[in-house]
């Protein structure tokens, strides 16, 4: 979903089927006074739905940097 990002805030975020990961992050550039600003809430992941093939092997991929939060975030069908 993402590379670098900054003051991001990802809502109400339904995802399946996915080749790798639900959902993914490689870096959050942010400065220290902003903490847990950018994040991820509302989430479903579904790893596989009924019928299809892909299949996610992880629901969610972590980004390389701190100061990032993930709330209310369900997982189905790992």
């Amino acid at each position: 979903m993402g590379g670098d990002l900054g003051l991001v805030v990802f809502r109400n975020i339904t995802v399946a089927d996915n080749a790798n990961s639900g959902i993914e992050f490689e870096r959050i550039t942010l400065s220290p006074s902003l903490i847990n600003t950018c994040r991820a809430e509302d989430l479903v992941i579904i790893g596989r739905s009924n019928g299809n093939p892909g299949r996610s092997t992880h629901g969610i991929v972590a980004p390389q940097s701190d100061d990032w939060l993930v709330t209310n975030a369900r997982f189905y069908n790992f």
